[in-house]
């Protein structure tokens, strides 16, 4: 488990729980497992740059950055001819490779100036969805924070367990 929080105002956390042995006792891991682990994000350092961030990033209007990392990739857009800000996630082909089933999102979270805002519709879906929605009305000048959090059952090295996914956004919108 580890957050990485980055200096472009994104932070990512991935958690996964694999299930107790038989009589209750926590797994003990092989280095097969551990290493299939750290490849999808799993272990602090990995994916992303760990890091204290800065401050929210820029999101110019019209422009379509992204960021990834071992976990996945965000992307976002300030469309400000119609104050909205869309926003995507696709769950990285390392980590939906350990997926054994549907995702259940919670909803995107958002935050409009530190004003909590209605959050974004939930879904129960396929490891290789488009997860994806608008945040409405946004301005220019104004700053934008969202979390999403993804739960999901995995299998690791012949191991089952249940993985956490979160995703946060700290972002200013700027013409």
């Amino acid at each position: 488990m580890d957050v990485d929080r980055r200096a472009d105002g994104t932070a990512t956390r991935l958690h996964i729980a694999l299930d107790p042995e038989a009589d209750g006792s926590a797994p003990t891991l092989t280095t097969a497992q551990r290493h299939e682990l750290a490849a999808i994000g799993a272990e602090n350092g990995r994916g992303a740059a760990a890091g204290k961030a800065k401050g929210p990033a820029t999101l110019r209007c019209d422009k379509n950055p992204h960021w990834s990392d071992a976990r996945g990739r965000l992307d976002k857009r300030f469309n400000c001819h119609h104050s909205t800000v869309n926003w995507g996630y696709r769950i990285s082909a390392g980590l939906r490779s350990v997926i054994t089933g549907r995702v259940a999102e919670r909803g995107t979270s958002w935050w409009k100036n530190g004003r909590h805002m209605p959050k974004n519709a939930p879904h129960t879906v396929a490891r290789n969805y488009h997860f994806h929605g608008t945040f409405e009305p946004v301005g220019h000048g104004s700053h934008v924070q969202s979390q999403d959090y993804m739960t999901f059952r995995v299998t690791i090295g012949g191991r089952t367990g249940t993985g956490t996914l979160t995703w946060t956004s700290n972002v200013k919108t700027k013409k």
